[in-house]
């Protein structure tokens, strides 16, 4: 027996151990939900704060675009650009373009942020600048970007003029809802810095991300990164999940739309962002993850204090506990080892504490009982020995009986098979198995006739399906040997204890040689009957002619009497002549007598 001394823990230890690790778990679990109740506290204020920075950010963004699209509107809509612009185009005139010249420059000063404004007519000529030498050229040089303001209002087009950031504005020209050119407007852009550089409430880490459509289709930053002022109209990176949900965050959604991803430093964040209208852009305010939670640290930190502090408490309480429970059950461990060795009347003594007296009660009762156990194991015992014996009696009576069953069938040669109801044979004599092979466990119309369906007129289905009592039929199948062989078989049911029909006995009387007996017999009539058809016979009265001897048919036809005769019997006729005709007929030829 192998021994187990090595891994033997006093019950002290395994207490102790039991119980601090019940308790750790405890606390544990506490702390683990104290600490994510805190979490979801801070988080909620977080994502609050976060929430209505985007709305603001969001409001004052909308609020510099609708100012810029009015203010550009207030230059469209000058009447006397428009006319001016429209009589320059039928007839350009230098006093046209000078005057057009001078209303631009007027529209330029009145607006602090413009820098130049140019019109262009509607094929893309310049008509007049208030910009000159690099300034316009650049402008130009920059057409794709403005040129659909020719058609419909563009605002907050960026783009970076010697490093410094400028938008354009672009508007058409329409004078009696006819197209006459449009105007392009050189901005700058401090009004929207003034927004994505108010790190207000934001803490150290905390920005707002102003994302736009590139000119190639991808989003881009519309202005400097707290931590990155070169990213100016910058293509936002795929990893930067935090700057694009114009490309889709890969963490859920916290709460109210604020989500936990990674901005362009690659660092966990808290985002919230806000699309601004239909034009395509994005504000996003973030904020370190880490500076986020910060609060929840000095909770972390409590929270270890209080664990470490209960443990010990526990740890107290448990190794006093611990020795007022295995006191008593050390004695009653000796009791047990007594009783081990054999001693079934050892009685354990009774305990002032409860459970431990209602335990040495039960080891005493436990005793009684063994003892009591220990007789009647032992008659039992004895009362399967007599079984056994009884049922090895019975056994070989039975075994004898199946041989008297085996050599009685085999004498007589007749067959016995027992097929359950599932048609599946379950009992065979040595008569079948020696005419059809192993056949128990298989069904019979396999087992019997090579078939894969029940036998038409089946015993064994009359008898479990349609209830008869007794079926008879004769059956043609093979032997193991793939001859041919008829079988008579008387079908009976076998039922259980409740008269119901459980399996068939089916009796096997060979017939085979009856059966090519009758074939021999039939064959012989089926020849006799041919050679009597073969026979034919003449009876009856013969009208025949007295004079020339033919004879008249069933018909009222005469024919000579050899075709007659020919025609209704198996005779046949040579034609020579008698002596009395040669004399009649030919005298010369006969000889004299």
């Amino acid at each position: 027996m192998h021994d187990t001394t090595a891994y033997r823990v006093p019950l002290r230890g395994l207490l102790i151990i039991a119980i601090l690790l019940v308790t750790s778990l405890s606390l544990g679990v506490l702390a683990w939900l104290s600490h994510s109740a805190a979490r979801r506290v801070v988080v909620r204020q977080i994502t609050h704060h976060l929430v209505s920075v985007v709305a603001m950010q969001k409001a004052r963004v909308t609020h510099h675009r609708d100012q810029d699209r009015e203010r550009l509107a207030l230059v469209a809509s000058r009447t006397q650009l428009r006319l001016s612009l429209a009589q320059y185009l039928k007839t350009p005139q230098r006093q046209e373009q000078e005057r057009i010249l001078r209303i631009i420059e007027d529209a330029r000063r009145s607006v602090d942020g413009f820098r130049d404004i140019a019109v262009f007519s509607p094929e893309g000529a310049l008509v007049a600048s208030t910009a000159s030498g690099p300034n316009q050229a650049g402008m130009m040089a920059r057409a794709p970007l403005w040129q659909r303001g020719c058609t419909q209002t563009q605002v907050g087009i960026f783009f970076l003029e010697q490093g410094e950031e400028r938008q354009y504005l672009a508007a058409p020209l329409h004078l009696d809802e006819n197209l006459i050119g449009c105007v392009v407007i050189e901005s700058d852009v401090s009004d929207y810095l003034e927004v994505t550089q108010d790190y207000t409430g934001l803490g150290e880490t905390g920005e707002t991300l102003l994302v736009g459509p590139g000119s190639g289709g991808d989003s881009v930053y519309l202005t400097p990164l707290r931590f990155d002022a070169q990213a100016i109209l910058r293509q936002v990176a795929i990893s930067d999940q935090a700057g694009g949900p114009v490309a889709s965050p890969l963490s859920p959604a916290l709460r109210n739309g604020v989500r936990l991803c990674r901005d362009y430093r690659a660092e966990p964040v808290l985002a919230g962002s806000a699309e601004i209208g239909s034009s395509g852009w994005l504000v996003v305010v973030k904020i370190d993850e880490a500076e986020a939670l910060s609060p929840l640290s000095a909770i972390r930190n409590t929270q270890f204090a209080i664990v470490g502090v209960s443990l010990l408490l526990a740890l107290l309480a448990v190794v006093v506990l611990a020795g007022a429970i295995v006191r008593p059950l050390t004695r009653l461990t000796g009791l047990v080892q007594v009783i081990a060795g054999g001693d079934l009347a050892a009685k354990a003594e009774p305990s002032r504490v409860r459970e431990i007296d209602i335990l040495a009660t039960g080891f005493n009762t436990m005793t009684e009982r063994l003892l009591g156990a220990q007789e009647r194991l032992r008659e039992n015992i004895e009362r399967l020995q007599r079984e056994i014996e009884t049922r090895q009696a019975a056994e070989k009576t039975l075994q004898l009986e199946n041989s008297k069953l085996e050599s009685l069938t085999a004498c007589v040669g007749a067959g016995l098979v027992v097929v359950s109801d599932q048609y599946t044979v379950t009992w065979a004599n040595q008569v079948i198995c020696e005419l059809f092979g192993e056949v128990v466990g298989r069904p019979c119309y396999q087992a019997f006739n090579k078939r894969e369906q029940i036998c038409p007129d089946c015993g064994a289905q009359r008898v479990l399906e349609q209830g008869v009592a007794l079926a008879v039929h004769e059956q043609e199948g093979q032997d193991r040997g793939g001859r041919r062989i008829w079988s008579r078989i008387i079908a009976t049911p076998l039922r259980d204890d409740s008269g119901k029909v459980v399996s068939v006995l089916e009796v096997l009387m060979p017939i085979t040689e009856h059966k090519q007996l009758l074939e021999e017999k039939e064959g012989l009539i089926v020849e006799l009957r041919e050679a009597m058809a073969r026979v034919k016979t003449l009876s009856g009265l013969l009208p025949i002619c007295s004079s020339c001897k033919k004879i008249r048919d069933d018909t009222g036809y005469w024919s000579q009497i050899e075709a007659y005769i020919a025609q209704h019997s198996e005779a046949q006729f040579s034609h020579g002549i008698c002596p009395d005709c040669v004399k009649k007929l030919y005298p010369g030829l006969s000889d004299p007598e």
